[in-house]
């Protein structure tokens, strides 16, 4: 969250991430979802929804309100440094969505609004 953020020149002390991590981190984990991850972003930059926009754009395809599959698997590559294969991001997807209707081939994310992913 601390390199995002410094990317996109959003000045955030450790605290307020941490603060804004262990809200969305309700099992402790250490991790969080896609989702959680664009509620912080969305909440630290909720008076700035371009750079948002200009950050994320890249991962929301033509339309700029739907995450494809490839869409995702470039966001973990270029920005979580993750080596995922397609497959693997599908299943992460899945388990995320838990979705019928989207348990597809190809899953997808929408958005509602910028930055706040369904």
């Amino acid at each position: 969250m601390k390199k995002f953020s410094s990317k996109v020149n959003c000045k955030v002390s450790n605290a307020v991430l941490r603060e804004k991590f262990a809200k969305y981190d309700t099992l402790n984990t250490g991790e969080i979802g896609f989702d959680d991850f664009c509620n912080i972003l969305q909440e630290l930059l909720v008076n700035n929804k371009g750079i948002f926009k200009d950050t994320f754009g890249k991962f929301c395809g033509d339309n700029g309100r739907r995450v494809s599959l490839q869409d995702f698997t470039q966001f973990l590559q270029e920005e979580q440094d993750e080596v995922i294969e397609a497959s693997e991001a599908a299943e992460r997807m899945r388990n995320f969505l838990q979705d019928p209707a989207r348990d597809v081939e190809e899953p997808y994310f929408t958005l509602s609004g910028i930055g706040r992913a369904l």
